[in-house]
């Protein structure tokens, strides 16, 4: 009797699996359909800067893997960057913050480790209309890590106050990189090319680096 209600139990479970297995090309097909096109068809691109500019006393200097240096120091700095690039249909940009050896606690800021950037700007024109750029609208702004009170978000509130918040890191070890990614409102770029121009308002950020995001080719 223990040998039948053996038998019994492995053809119900020998059953159960057969059913579960038969359901799961379904249910991948709805946990695919769920992932939003920007999470499995988008790339991320360096950007290459023609130009480099820092409120004074600031400087920028590239780095071997495309970030930027500052040196200097201030209470509110501003670093314009400008590219020309050949990235169209642009949905979103990226903001490395990088530790190096030269900043106190390995950074990625200046004061102790930590930095606040205030406000990202962004705007840009087609590539052969270089002189006609328009501000581009940030709809989202998202963090690995947000310190409290200093939330990403702040950075594109449009809020460009000397001394007022923005993102922020402290609440975490100083030394490692952190990042952020910010949504455009709606696609920029031209056809055959795009010219771009960030402003990064902010204290104490001393090496970042950054990158558009674009569909990725099939």
């Amino acid at each position: 009797s223990s040998d039948v209600c053996s038998s019994d139990l492995i053809a119900a479970d020998e059953k159960a699996l057969k059913e579960s297995e038969a359901g799961l090309t379904n249910r991948f097909a709805d946990f695919a359909k769920s992932i939003p096109v920007t999470r499995t068809w988008t790339a991320w691109t360096p950007v290459e800067f023609a130009e480099t500019k820092a409120t004074a006393p600031a400087k920028l200097a590239k780095q071997k893997d495309g970030s930027l240096l500052a040196t200097g120091s201030g209470p509110q700095i501003d670093y314009t960057l400008t590219a020309d690039t050949t990235l169209t249909n642009i949905t979103g940009v990226k903001l490395e913050v990088l530790p190096d050896t030269s900043l106190p606690e390995f950074g990625p800021g200046l004061n102790k480790g930590n930095f606040v950037l205030t406000e990202i700007l962004l705007a840009w024109s087609k590539k052969s209309k270089t002189d006609e750029k328009v501000n581009a609208s940030f709809s989202d702004a998202r963090a690995d890590f947000s310190q409290k009170d200093f939330d990403v978000k702040l950075s594109i509130d449009g809020k460009n106050e000397g001394g007022g918040k923005g993102w922020a890191v402290s609440g975490q070890p100083f030394g490692q990189p952190h990042h952020a990614t910010f949504q455009l409102a709606k696609p920029i770029g031209g056809t055959n090319g795009t010219s771009l121009r960030f402003t990064l308002s902010q204290r104490a950020l001393r090496r970042a680096r950054r990158s558009c995001r674009t569909p990725r080719r099939k």
